[in-house]
């Protein structure tokens, strides 16, 4: 486990290599940044920081725990997957920052809580099978509390599983 000083940032650059993270406990900012397909974080993270990953089309960031940090999520390349049981933390989750991004969230049959701002193609690309949100894994229904806000342009779908919305989806771009 990584134990920082309350609020330390920890960054890790691992370029094409995997991630592989016990726990940040007690952490500010984390930023993972790498292009592997099976980076994980099996640990919980926890503090007042934010999260941002940043991997590229194939990159793929697996959260693993039931994370309890109070920041945002941010995704701006890759795919960040919610593993069996785990949570992106309490905050928001944006992914991808423009209408050409690909950065996914796969809810991997995970039910979140977090709101929801998505941009862009996802993952696949344009004109790619897998959206800025998509589900890996047994269906899922979102609770009422969850909201899903279109920033830009954004595909939804692809992979296995559905994604069932108790709200309509927000935003200009609906």
């Amino acid at each position: 486990a990584t134990t920082g000083n309350a609020g330390a940032n920890l960054t890790i650059n691992s370029g094409s290599g995997q991630v592989s993270m016990n726990a940040a406990n007690n952490m500010g900012n984390v930023s993972i940044t790498s292009t592997a397909s099976n980076s994980k974080v099996d640990g919980v993270i926890s503090g007042t920081g934010n999260l941002t990953y940043a991997g590229t089309q194939a990159g793929v960031l697996a959260l693993n725990a039931a994370n309890t940090y109070t920041g945002t999520t941010s995704v701006t390349g890759g795919t960040l997957k919610i593993g069996a049981g785990g949570t992106a933390g309490a905050g928001a989750i944006t992914v991808g920052s423009s209408a050409t991004s690909t950065a996914s969230l796969d809810f991997n049959g995970q039910a979140i809580t977090n709101a929801i701002n998505l941009n862009g193609y996802g993952a696949g690309g344009n004109g790619g099978t897998v959206g800025a949100l998509t589900n890996s894994g047994a269906d899922v229904a979102l609770a009422a509390s969850t909201a899903v806000t279109l920033a830009t342009a954004s595909t939804i779908g692809g992979n296995n599983g559905k994604i069932t919305l108790a709200n309509a989806l927000g935003g200009t771009n609906v």
